[in-house]
């Protein structure tokens, strides 16, 4: 077989594995542009982490390649379903755990008790199977964004998105729902793109980061490392460090001005 063909068809097994493909994506609000000239491809099974500084546009291309945000010019395409966690767990306080994770939930040819035991299921996948029938007023920070990770879930997507999803959560229990997301997402292979301003969740996460600096993807680094990973791990510190350093971050610098 000819080396152009060997590249033809590795280049048609890279686009059949491919859940998002975005090409010369741009957002404008008024005379300020936001993001400009963007390609991104998400593959199947792939954590991809997006970070930069605050206001760089993280979350307006995370909100693009959602569907929530339609005035962007370029193209979006997202081969399957798609379901989104924000930092923010959304639960509808009138209404209970279980109640909260059907929401809106259709599947052809399924009742509503099945689907109802659905959202029983998939509570008990991320340990929430005592709080099914829990207001959610009552349940603490950790268990209202697990309960969103289930509401996501539940709904069977091949590409979840997280906005800054554990950003609000304490220390422990970060580190926890970092543990829980790990395993589910090597549970249901779906790919997933995180936007995180917390660098150290990025390279403990994702197979790729990517910097988003002044509307512009400006650095892709890959974490070849195996999981699950240890936070000490000096190569995880090295790639840490690098991606402080593309963020303007000198944290030798700064330790020793401390």
């Amino acid at each position: 077989m000819s080396s152009f063909r060997q590249a033809q068809l590795t280049a048609e097994q890279a686009h059949s594995s491919t859940v998002v493909h975005a090409r010369s994506v741009s957002r404008s609000f008024g005379d300020i542009e936001v993001l400009h000239s963007i390609d991104l491809d998400l593959r199947r099974g792939e954590i991809v982490a997006l970070v930069g500084r605050s206001g760089s546009g993280k979350s307006t291309l995370l909100r693009i390649v959602a569907g929530l945000d339609t005035g962007h010019g370029g193209t979006v395409e997202v081969d399957g379903s798609r379901a989104v966690a924000f930092q923010e767990p959304r639960l509808l306080p009138w209404r209970t755990v279980r109640a909260n994770v059907s929401l809106n939930l259709r599947r052809p040819g399924i009742s509503r008790r099945n689907l109802d035991a659905l959202a029983v299921a998939a509570l008990g996948e991320v340990g929430l199977a005592h709080r099914v029938d829990a207001w959610p007023l009552t349940l603490s920070g950790g268990e209202a964004q697990r309960a969103s990770l289930a509401r996501a879930l539940v709904r069977e997507p091949d590409l979840l998105l997280l906005d800054e999803p554990f950003g609000a959560l304490d220390a422990l229990t970060r580190l926890e729902a970092h543990a829980l997301l790990t395993r589910l997402w090597a549970e249901h292979g779906f790919a997933a793109l995180l936007v995180t301003h917390d660098v150290e969740e990025a390279v403990v996460l994702a197979d790729r980061i990517l910097v988003l600096d002044d509307g512009h993807l400006a650095h892709q680094l890959t974490v070849d490392l195996p999981r699950p990973r240890e936070r000490d791990d000096p190569h995880l510190v090295e790639l840490r460090e690098q991606v402080l350093g593309y963020l303007g971050v000198d944290t030798k610098k700064n330790l020793e001005i401390s």
